[in-house]
C-alpha cells in the first residue's frame, strides 16, 4: 500500500502544472546564472571560473534560499492538508491505508516531485554552461558531475530538511499559513546566522546551525585561494558534513513528532484538547415578516462596505496564531542579535535610535516580504478556500469591495507588525543602559526604509495573484517578479523609471538625516505607488468571481466591470504617474546628464583608449602655492570658488604642454581658467573634461606660473545615480580634487576590472609602475613632485563651521555667513580638503600641540578618549620616530554614509559611524583608539616621508600607520587582549587574499591591494618588531625620516626593507625577506597536550606540527623548509578566565616537534603561536585544552 500511496502522490503531482513551473524556475535561474554575462551569484569574480566547484556550491545554496524555501512549502506544505481542503479525509481513513502508508507516501511522492523540480538546478546550469557565446576562458572542462554534486549535498539536503519541517506544519496545523511561519521561522534563524558569521570569533558557531548551509560554505572555503578555488573540490567533511547530518536529523525528528502525534481518523480534534459536540437545539420559527430594505450603491455604502471587509480581514489576521507567531520571530530575532545590532567587526556601539532602527529595518525586511507573498495569496483565496466563494461572490458589494478591503487590512497588518517592533527596539537600548531614546528617528526609519516600499509591493502581489486561477502559481510568478527586482542591475536595468518600486532613502546619519534626496525619494514614490494604484485597478478588474474563472471569461467580464469610475480612478494615477514619470525624466535627462554604469565603463575605456598613450607620461609641473575663496551653501550644495595655483617646473626637462584635467562633478564649471603665460588650447576632449594647451614659451626647469580660476558649482534637481555625500546639508566633506583642476592624465579613471576591460578590448591594467620606473621615482603616492602652501577664504551658513587644513587665522561673518581663513605654516601635499557643519568642539592641549574634536553635539561619548589617544600617539610617535609637523591637530566627525577616516595634514576627518559611536568596553575591541593612532600616525607616514608612486608603496603610508597603532595598542593592553586585534587582521588579510582579482603580491610590492598594505603589514611589522625589539624596528625608522623626511625624495619599498635589514641580525634576515618581499604562511597545530603534576608546579608535554610554505601569485603553495623561531604558550585559569602566563620562542627545524616545558600554575589550555604572529590559515588547532594526567 505504500508504493501505491507513493505512485498517487507522485502521479497528482505530475500533472498539475505548477510542477513544471517550478522546475522551470529552477532550470531558468540555473541556465542564466551560468551563461548571461554580468549576473555573478556564487562568486566567479576575477580569475574564478564560473564552474569551479566553490562557485556552483555557492549557487546551490543560494538557489536553495531564495527559490527552495518558497518551492518547498508549496509542495511539501500541502499533501495532507489537501485531503482536508477537500473534505477527503473521511474516504481515506476509512479504506485498508494504514497511518504508516499514507504519511510516508504522501512525504515520499512529495518528495521524490521535490527532487525532480529542484534538479532543473543541473539541467539549467549544464546547458548554460554550453552556450556557444560563453568566454569558455572562463570555464573549467564541463560536466554532468560538476552540478550533480553540489545539488546533492546542498539543495537535496536543504530540500530534505524543508520537507520535513513543512510537512508536520502542514499535517498537524492543518493550515497553510502556519507552513509559511516555519519558513519565516527559518528565515530568521538564517538572518541571526549572517550576524554571527560577520564575526570571526563567532563563525564556527554560525557554520554550525546554519540552516540552509550557506555559511558554513563560507567558513569552510573562507581562506581559499584563487588558485584553490579553481582547484579544488568542496569537501563533504569537516563543518559541512556535520551542519548536513545536524539539520538532516532535525528534519527527521519533525517528521517523527508529526507520526507520533498525527490522528489517523476522520474527526480532526485538534493537537491539544478534544473538541467539544453540542446537540443540536430546536429553535421556534420565527414568524415575524421581512423587513422591507432599500438598496443603495452611493459612495457612502460602498465606503461602508471597504470599512466593514477590511476591519473584519484585519481582525482574522492579528488574531491568528501564524501573525503572532511571526511576531515572536521578529522579537526573538531582534533579541538575539541585539548584541550584533550594536557591533562593528568585534567592538560594540552605542545603541543609538538610528542604529538600532536601522539595524530592526534591515532584519525585518525579508520577513516582511515573505509575509507580503504569502498573506497576499491567502487573503485573495480566502473565501475560496474555506467554501464560501459562491456565496460571497453572490453579495450585493461591488468588485472593488473585496480587493481594497483586502488590501487596506494587510496595510494595516503590516503596520501593526512595524509600529510592534518600535518598543522591541527601545528595549534593545534601555537594556544596555542607553536612553536617549528617539522615536521620530524609529518612525521615519521604518516608515521610508520599509513600509511605502512594502505597500507598492503588495499592490504588485494583489495583481499577481488576482491574474492567475492558482495560489501557487501566483505565488511563482511573485518570487519571479522579486527576482527581477533584486537583479535588475546585473540585467543591465539602471533607470529608475524601468525598476519597480525603485528609489530609497539610503542610510540614516544622526548629523544630516537620510543619504538620499527626499525630493527623488518622493517622487519616485509618488510614480511607482501610482503604477501601484493602476495593477491593483488591474487586480479588481480580473478579480475571480462567480463560477466561470477562465482567464478568457474574466477578460469579457472585464470590460463589463470597467465603467466611469474605474475609468476616473484609472485616468487619475496614470496623470499621476505621467506627471511624476516626465518630472523624474527633466530632473534625470534634462537638468543633468543621465549615464548608466556601462556608459560609465565605456567612457572610462574612452579615456584611456584615447589619451593613456599620448599623455601618460607628458611631465607636468607642480604646485607650490594654492590660494583662493570657496563659498559654500549646504542648504542647496552649490558652491562659489575663486583662486590662484602657482606651478613650478620641478623636473629635470622643459614642459611646453599643459594637460588640465577638470574635476569629474557635471555641476562644476569654469567662467574662467587662464595661466599667467600665453598658452594655446591645442586640443580639447570635452567628454573627459580633458583639454591640452600649449605653452608659448616651454617652461623650464625651476620657472613658475600661476592659473586663475573662477568656477561655479550649480546643483539643479536630481540623477539617477546614487546619493550625493560630498555636498550634504550638515556635513559637507569634499577634496581639493573636487573642486580644483589636476594636471596630467590621471590613471584613477581607469577601468579595473579585467572583465570589464576585456569586453572594451583592453588589457589586463598594469597596476602601479615597478620600482624602476625612473619617472614615478620621482612622483610621490599622489602622483605629483613637491608641496604647496595653502592659504584658503570658507564661507558657508551662519550656523556652521568651515574647517581646512591649516591654522584659523580669522573668522568673521557678513552678509548672513560665516567666514573662516586659514594659512598652512609650511608646505605640505597638495591634499587637502573643506568640511562644514554644525559642531560642538572640545579643546585639548600637549605640550606646544592644539588638539581640537569637531563632534555632532549628541556624540560626545569618545571624544575624551579622541584627545587621550591623540596625546599618547604624539608621545610615543614624536619620541621613536621625529618631532610632530605642526602646531596643531584636530578631529572633525562627518555623515556616516561614507566609513572611513582620512588623514590630511593637522586635519582627521572622521566618519561618525566608525569613530564616534564606538563602545569602549574591556572585552570588546577599542576600534576608536586603533584608528585614531592609525590617522594620527599618517602625519609622520604619508605627510612627513611620502613614498614613490611605484609597487610596494603603501607598505610606508598605510602599513607603518598600523604599526604606529599596533605600539600604541602594545603599550596599552596585555597580551590576552592584543591577540583579539591581531586574529582580526590575520582573518582580514586571508579573507582578502581569497578574492583577490588579479594576482596576490608579496608585501614590498603591494599594488593598492588594501588586505596587503593594512591586514598583512599589521601582522608583519608586529612580527617583526617581536622578533628584533621594537627599539630596531624605530632606529630603522629614525634613519627613514632623517634620509627622506620632509623632502622631494620618495623612496621605493627595497630601501625601507634595506634598512630594517640594517638592524636585524644575520640569523633574523630571513624573517624580514618572508615577512616582506615572499608570501609565506604556516599550518601551525598542537595534539593532544598533557601535563603532569610535579614538584613547584606542572610539566606540559606538546606534540608540536608546523609546516611552512612559499605561495606564487596565484595562490599555489610550496614546502619550504623549517628553520624558524615561534612561539610556545600555556594558558592558566585566573578569576574564570583563561590568562596567557607563559610564552616563549623556541626554533623549529622539524616539522614534528615534541616540547616539554615546566609551568607553575595548573594549565588549561597550550599551543603554538598563540598571538597568532605568523600567518597560519587554522588558528583553531593552534591551541588546544590540556589533560591533566
Amino acid at each position: 500500500m505504500l508504493w501505491e500511496v507513493i505512485k498517487f502522490e507522485v502521479k497528482y503531482r505530475l500533472n498539475r502544472p505548477a510542477t513544471y513551473i517550478y522546475f522551470l524556475i529552477w532550470f531558468l535561474l540555473a541556465y542564466a546564472v551560468m551563461c548571461w554575462n554580468g549576473i555573478h551569484v556564487g562568486g566567479d569574480i576575477g580569475k574564478v571560473k564560473q564552474n569551479a566547484s566553490i562557485v556552483l556550491f555557492n549557487i546551490a545554496g543560494t538557489l536553495s534560499l531564495a527559490v527552495g524555501l518558497f518551492v518547498s512549502s508549496a509542495v511539501m506544505g500541502v499533501p495532507i492538508l489537501r485531503d482536508f481542503e477537500h473534505k477527503m479525509e473521511s474516504l481515506i481513513f476509512t479504506t485498508n491505508i494504514n497511518k504508516t502508508s499514507y504519511l510516508v507516501g504522501r512525504f515520499l511522492g512529495s518528495f521524490l516531485i521535490l527532487l525532480l523540480i529542484s534538479s532543473g538546478f543541473i539541467w539549467g546550469g549544464w546547458l548554460g554552461a554550453h552556450m556557444p557565446w560563453n568566454d569558455h576562458s572562463k570555464f573549467l572542462p564541463i560536466s554532468l558531475a560538476q552540478f550533480i554534486r553540489p545539488w546533492f549535498i546542498m539543495i537535496v539536503f536543504n530540500m530534505f530538511v524543508y520537507s520535513c519541517i513543512f510537512f508536520a506544519s502542514g499535517a498537524l496545523s492543518r493550515k497553510m499559513l502556519f507552513v509559511y511561519l516555519q519558513a519565516i521561522v527559518l528565515l530568521g534563524f538564517y538572518a541571526m546566522v549572517s550576524e554571527l558569521i560577520g564575526d570571526v570569533e563567532n563563525m564556527h558557531r554560525a557554520a554550525l546551525w546554519d540552516p540552509f548551509g550557506y555559511y558554513t560554505l563560507q567558513a569552510l572555503t573562507r581562506y581559499w585561494t584563487v588558485a584553490e578555488q579553481n582547484a579544488l573540490q568542496v569537501p563533504f567533511s569537516g563543518l559541512l558534513l556535520v551542519n548536513r547530518l545536524l539539520w538532516s536529523g532535525l528534519g527527521l525528528v519533525f517528521f517523527a513528532i508529526t507520526f507520533s502525534v498525527f490522528k489517523f481518523r476522520a474527526v480532526y480534534t485538534g493537537l491539544f484538547k478534544k473538541k467539544v459536540f453540542q446537540s443540536n437545539k430546536v429553535a421556534a420559527a420565527d414568524t415575524l415578516p421581512v423587513p422591507f430594505v432599500q438598496p443603495t450603491y452611493s459612495a457612502g455604502t460602498w465606503l461602508s462596505q471597504v470599512n466593514v471587509l477590511s476591519r473584519l480581514y484585519f481582525k482574522e489576521i492579528i488574531r491568528s496564531v501564524p501573525f503572532w507567531g511571526i511576531g515572536i520571530v521578529g522579537i526573538v530575532l531582534i533579541g538575539i542579535n541585539a548584541e550584533y545590532a550594536t557591533s562593528f567587526h568585534g567592538q560594540e556601539l552605542y545603541p543609538v535610535s538610528s542604529s538600532v532602527a536601522g539595524f530592526i529595518a534591515s532584519q525585518i525586511f525579508l520577513i516582511i516580504n515573505i509575509m507580503v507573498l504569502f498573506y497576499a495569496g491567502e487573503i485573495i483565496w480566502r473565501e475560496k478556500e474555506v467554501r464560501f466563494n459562491q456565496i460571497f461572490d453572490a453579495l450585493p458589494v461591488s468588485y472593488a469591495v473585496p480587493i481594497v478591503a483586502k488590501y487596506l487590512a494587510l496595510a494595516g497588518m503590516l503596520l501593526v507588525y512595524l509600529l510592534f517592533m518600535i518598543p522591541v527596539g527601545v528595549f534593545t537600548q534601555l537594556a544596555k543602559g542607553f536612553t536617549h531614546i528617539e522615536l521620530g528617528v524609529y518612525i521615519k526609519i521604518l516608515l521610508f526604509n520599509v513600509y511605502i516600499p512594502i505597500l507598492i509591493y503588495v499592490a504588485f502581489t494583489f495583481f499577481i495573484q488576482s491574474l492567475f486561477n492558482n495560489k501557487f502559481i501566483g505565488y511563482a510568478v511573485s518570487i519571479l517578479f522579486y527576482l527581477y527586482v533584486i537583479m535588475t542591475s546585473q540585467l543591465k536595468i539602471f533607470y529608475n523609471l524601468l525598476i519597480p518600486n525603485s528609489g530609497g532613502v539610503g542610510t540614516y546619519s544622526d548629523m544630516n538625516g537620510f543619504a538620499a534626496d527626499i525630493n527623488k525619494f518622493l517622487v519616485l514614490k509618488t510614480y511607482w505607488a501610482a503604477i501601484g494604484g493602476l495593477v491593483l485597478l488591474l487586480a479588481v478588474l480580473l478579480y475571480q468571481r462567480g463560477t466561470d474563472n477562465s482567464f478568457k471569461a474574466r477578460l469579457h467580464n472585464l470590460r463589463q466591470r470597467f465603467g466611469k469610475p474605474q475609468a476616473v480612478f484609472a485616468i487619475l494615477v496614470m496623470i499621476i504617474a505621467l506627471a511624476a514619470g516626465v518630472y523624474y525624466y527633466i530632473n534625470a535627462n534634462v537638468w543633468n546628464k543621465y549615464h548608466n554604469p556601462e556608459q560609465e565603463m565605456d567612457l572610462q575605456a574612452n579615456y584611456e583608449k584615447q589619451l593613456k598613450k599620448t599623455y601618460e607620461r607628458t611631465l607636468q609641473p607642480s604646485v607650490v602655492n594654492v590660494k583662493g575663496t570657496i563659498n559654500l551653501h549646504p542648504e542647496n550644495g552649490n558652491l562659489e570658488l575663486q583662486g590662484t595655483v602657482t606651478y613650478k617646473n620641478l623636473m629635470r626637462a622643459p614642459i611646453s604642454e599643459l594637460l588640465v584635467q577638470e574635476p569629474a562633478d557635471q555641476d562644476l564649471h569654469y567662467s574662467t581658467l587662464r595661466f599667467s603665460i600665453p598658452t594655446v588650447k591645442k586640443k580639447a576632449y570635452p567628454l573627459f573634461r580633458f583639454t591640452v594647451y600649449q605653452l608659448s614659451t616651454p617652461l623650464k626647469p625651476g620657472d613658475s606660473l600661476q592659473m586663475e580660476l573662477i568656477g561655479k558649482r550649480t546643483k539643479k534637481g536630481f540623477t539617477n545615480d546614487r546619493p550625493e555625500y560630498n555636498y550634504v546639508e550638515n556635513g559637507t566633506f569634499i577634496n581639493n580634487t573636487d573642486i580644483f583642476p589636476s594636471l596630467g592624465y590621471n590613471s584613477g579613471y581607469e577601468l579595473s576590472d579585467t572583465d570589464d576591460r576585456k569586453k572594451r578590448g583592453l588589457k589586463e591594467q598594469k597596476g602601479l609602475p615597478p620600482r624602476t620606473d625612473t619617472l614615478n621615482r620621482q612622483l610621490n603616492l599622489f602622483g605629483q613632485r613637491g608641496r604647496t602652501g595653502l592659504d584658503l577664504v570658507v564661507s558657508t551658513a551662519p550656523d556652521q563651521i568651515a574647517i581646512t587644513p591649516g591654522y584659523l587665522k580669522k573668522q568673521w561673518k557678513q552678509n548672513g555667513r560665516a567666514y573662516f581663513e586659514y594659512q598652512m605654516d609650511k608646505p605640505v601635499f597638495n591634499f587637502f580638503n573643506i568640511i562644514s557643519g554644525r559642531y560642538t568642539v572640545k579643546r585639548a592641549k600637549w605640550n606646544n600641540v592644539n588638539l581640537e574634536v569637531y563632534y555632532h553635539q549628541p556624540h560626545g561619548y569618545n571624544v575624551e578618549g579622541m584627545l587621550n589617544t591623540l596625546k599618547r600617539g604624539l608621545s610615543y610617535d614624536s619620541q621613536n620616530f621625529s618631532p610632530f609637523l605642526f602646531q596643531q591637530a584636530r578631529i572633525i566627525e562627518f555623515p556616516k554614509y561614507r566609513g572611513f577616516a582620512q588623514s590630511f595634514p593637522n586635519t582627521i576627518p572622521f566618519s561618525e559611524g566608525i569613530g564616534f559611536l564606538f563602545h569602549k568596553r574591556p572585552e570588546k575591541l577599542d576600534m576608536t583608539y586603533y584608528v585614531t593612532a592609525h590617522e594620527l600616525g599618517h602625519q609622520w607616514w604619508g605627510h612627513q616621508v611620502c613614498e614613490a608612486n611605484t609597487v610596494g608603496g603603501q607598505m610606508y603610508s598605510e602599513g607603518l600607520a598600523q604599526y604606529s597603532a599596533l605600539m600604541l595598542l602594545k603599550h596599552s593592553l596585555n597580551v590576552d587582549e592584543l591577540r583579539r586585534y591581531l586574529k582580526y587582521e590575520l582573518d582580514g588579510y586571508l579573507q582578502g587574499r581569497s578574492s583577490e582579482r588579479k594576482n596576490e603580491n608579496p608585501l614590498d610590492q603591494t599594488d593598492q591591494q588594501a588586505y596587503i598594505h593594512y591586514q598583512k603589514a599589521s601582522l608583519a611589522y608586529f612580527a617583526l618588531q617581536d622578533y628584533i625589539g621594537e627599539d630596531k624596528v624605530n632606529q630603522a625608522l629614525r634613519k627613514l625620516i632623517a634620509n627622506y623626511g620632509n623632502q622631494d625624495n620618495y623612496p621605493t619599498s627595497n630601501v625601507l626593507t634595506g634598512y630594517l635589514k640594517e638592524v636585524t641580525p644575520d640569523s633574523l634576515k630571513y624573517v624580514v625577506d618572508d615577512l616582506f618581499s615572499r608570501i609565506t604562511l604556516f599550518e601551525n597545530r598542537v595534539v593532544n597536550p598533557i601535563a603532569k603534576k610535579v614538584k613547584d608546579g606542572y610539566e606540559v608535554t606538546l606534540p608540536l606540527q608546523t609546516v611552512k610554505y612559499y605561495a606564487d601569485r596565484s595562490g599555489n603553495e610550496k614546502r619550504a623548509p623549517i628553520k624558524d623561531y615561534i612561539d610556545i604558550g600555556v594558558f592558566t585559569k585566573q578569576n574564570g578566565k583563561e590568562k596567557l602566563t607563559y610564552l616563549q620562542r623556541q626554533k623549529f627545524t622539524q616539522e614534528k616537534t615534541t616540547l616539554t616545558i615546566k609551568v607553575k600554575d595548573k594549565p588549561v589550555r597550550a599551543g603554538i603561536d598563540p598571538v597568532y604572529k605568523m600567518i597560519d590559515r587554522n588558528t583553531d588547532d593552534n591551541t588546544a585544552l590540556v589533560e591533566i594526567k
